[in-house]
């Protein structure tokens, strides 16, 4: 199995992606089973938004946000990684437009204010996290009372792509973190042959009891 995507060693550095591979993040093939344009519509933005992409890496979701919310709205990333947030600046020639923030920070720690976003996304983050309960803790703390939560994650099957089975979160072991975090308990399906998704709150339920 070729695994050199995640960095090696121990702790919960061997669970993070490896900057020195970001170009395998916008392969064509990646990105047509991700479908960030279909992904982006099950966070149900409106125009003027402020959606938090938890976990942004270099970016692949932030244009397709950015259409969504337009103008009046904004579009926050956040990454602990420097090199990745790089990366994400790179699709910009010039200084990344006005309804866009890039921000580097623990995603345990997310440097917005209580109850001051519409929407979370968070694409293969979970598995990621040595403490995933506080992570989702404090989406629950940002999000608004009728906010929406997309978490997309690996599989736990065997492939040659993506992290470790071992590291991997099952569907069922990641919903049943959402409620001990304080958010609705999730809808579970499965995106592609490599992901699931879960999809927390919205308009149509009673969030946050």
């Amino acid at each position: 199995m070729n695994f050199e995507n995640h960095l090696p060693g121990e702790g919960e550095a061997d669970h993070r992606f490896n900057p020195e591979q970001v170009e395998k993040l916008f392969e064509p093939s990646r990105v047509a089973e991700l479908e960030p344009d279909q992904l982006v519509e099950k966070l149900q933005l409106q125009p003027g938004d402020r959606v938090l992409d938890l976990g942004t890496g270099a970016g692949l979701f932030l244009q397709p946000l950015r259409r969504k919310v337009g103008e009046r709205g904004e579009v926050i990333g956040v990454d602990l990684s420097e090199e990745m947030l790089a990366a994400a600046r790179s699709q910009w020639l010039q200084q990344p437009p006005a309804n866009l923030t890039l921000q580097r920070n623990d995603p345990g720690e997310i440097p917005l204010a209580t109850g001051s976003v519409d929407a979370v996304l968070a694409v293969c983050l979970l598995h990621e996290l040595a403490e995933p309960e506080a992570t989702l803790k404090e989406v629950r703390r940002v999000l608004k009372s009728s906010g929406k939560v997309v978490a997309l994650d690996w599989r736990d099957v065997e492939r040659e792509e993506g992290p470790p089975l071992d590291h991997r979160l099952s569907a069922q072991e990641a919903s049943k973190i959402f409620p001990e975090a304080g958010l609705p308990e999730p809808e579970v399906e499965t995106w592609s042959d490599n992901y699931y998704l879960l999809v927390s709150g919205g308009l149509e339920q009673d969030c946050f009891k």
